[in-house]
């Protein structure tokens, strides 16, 4: 049995000769792969018959703890197991599977890239619990190095954190090297108002291009404020033409509030005619932006919004969002109370909310003060 080797550990055995008795055994260490030697001193058992009595009670004891996967070199570093990086990756992978559309492809996006890394850097078999400081910084940079913007470089960040924190709480980690990570400074949303005169241009190509489906979309973002990645995951059931209400459930807005918006006349009678003939489990915009069950994404709407832009010859500053930026705006300008406008737009706070009026608010002060002269 001695002579056994096994790919975890040597089993152990009873060592008795003039220095005394000792328990002799051997366990790999995670960090090297290598077997190492560890031992138990019997001597503190003066009667020697009683000392090797006990000494194979306790061979037996630690070998049939050997056979079960202990090892008492991670028992010491506080972990409940040890696996490489690629395999806390693939269990990570399952622990987000639930995560909304969007999301996912983002964290399969980074997840890919880490993988690839710790690949090339020959990172993937080693331990997770020795992915420390200087093999994040090394991460990040290489992150740094794809000219990435600074809100992608700190998502990086934070979705790192969070898969070492994910690993921490499953006891395969001690600490979080991206804990230490400095984000990047992003500078504020840029936010571009459509004049009337260039929406009315988008309506016009929308009605002339029979594009039904997508002007719905272009006006329930600027009258209604809800956010694009929100509509496209909006069923027919979540419409009451009979109180002229959409409502967004928790599982799809974005602050997991739900929350009710009732729709203008132009927008209701356009509504009743893109859902009838449908049933209540179709996605509201679906292929070619008709129901369906098909569930599109914001590229689908982005790329639509993109041609749209190259027909009309609209600067690039023409963001689909710049709608609901509109939309805001445009309320407060009429008097809309803030409180208002926030809670249809699902602002997290009233300070986003009057971002919106700061610049419009400046203009018009001015222009109230032109007749002031000094």
């Amino acid at each position: 049995m001695s002579s056994q080797i096994f790919v975890d550990f040597r089993p152990a055995e009873i060592h008795d000769n003039a220095s005394g008795t000792t328990i002799v055994y051997y366990v790999k260490n995670p960090s090297t792969g290598l077997l190492e030697r560890q031992r138990v001193k019997l001597n503190h058992i003066h009667n020697k018959r009683e000392r090797l009595k006990y000494g194979r009670l306790k061979v037996q004891q630690i070998n049939k703890q050997l056979y079960d996967g202990w090892n008492p070199i991670i028992e010491k570093s506080g972990l409940s197991k040890v696996i490489s990086v690629a395999e806390a990756i693939r269990l990570y992978k399952k622990s987000y599977a639930n995560v909304r559309p969007d999301s996912l492809r983002s964290y399969d996006s980074m997840t890919k890239t880490f993988t690839e890394f710790c690949t090339l850097n020959n990172i993937a078999d080693k331990p997770i619990y020795e992915f420390g400081r200087q093999a994040a910084q090394q991460y990040m940079l290489h992150i740094d190095n794809r000219d990435v913007s600074a809100k992608t470089y700190n998502n990086y960040v934070r979705f790192m954190g969070q898969f070492m924190n994910y690993c921490i709480d499953k006891g395969l980690a001690k600490e979080n090297p991206f804990a230490s990570i400095k984000l990047k400074r992003v500078d504020e949303k840029k936010r571009t108002v459509i004049p009337p005169e260039v929406r009315a241009k988008i309506m016009d190509y929308l009605v002339r291009e029979k594009m039904d489906g997508f002007r719905l979309i272009c006006l329930l973002t600027y009258h209604c404020l809800i956010r694009p990645k929100e509509l496209l995951m909006l069923k027919v059931s979540y419409v009451s033409m009979k109180d002229n209400l959409i409502t967004i459930p928790s599982e799809v807005a974005k602050n997991h509030c739900e929350r009710q918006i009732s729709m203008p006349m132009e927008i209701a009678v356009l509504m009743a005619d893109h859902i009838k003939s449908t049933t209540s489990d179709q996605y509201l915009f679906s292929f070619d932006y008709k129901p369906g069950k098909k569930l599109l994404t914001t590229r689908d709407t982005g790329r639509t919004w993109s041609n749209l832009r190259k027909a009309l010859g609209l600067p690039a500053c023409y963001q689909f969002y710049s709608l609901k930026d509109t939309g805001i705006t445009e309320m407060l300008e009429a008097g809309v109370p803030a409180k208002m406008v926030q809670e249809l737009a699902d602002h997290h706070s009233l300070e986003m909310t009057q971002k919106y009026v700061g610049k419009s608010k400046a203009e018009d002060i001015r222009r109230k003060c032109a007749v002031i002269h000094f």
